[in-house]
């Protein structure tokens, strides 16, 4: 579980990249697998789920987290 949430805070951070420099988007398809974000967009869905039952974020979190999954699915 712990390596759960680290990699969802790793592709939170990668996210918050991208959403303030689009050019960095080409840069980390390079170095995924076919060049696409599911694994990354699947992970922070899992991690938003968790947080949201848990409800250990406010929805201004959420919205954020939200708007990084966005930012990656249509990339």
């Amino acid at each position: 579980m712990e390596h759960s949430i680290i990699a969802a805070y790793i592709v939170i951070l990668l996210g918050c990249v991208a959403q303030k420099n689009l050019s960095y988007i080409d840069v980390m398809k390079d170095y995924l697998t076919d060049g696409k974000f599911d694994v990354m967009v699947e992970v922070l869905k899992k991690f938003k789920s968790f947080v949201t039952l848990t409800g250990s974020v406010g929805n201004r979190e959420l919205a954020s987290i939200q708007r990084v999954i966005q930012v990656l699915e249509s990339s």
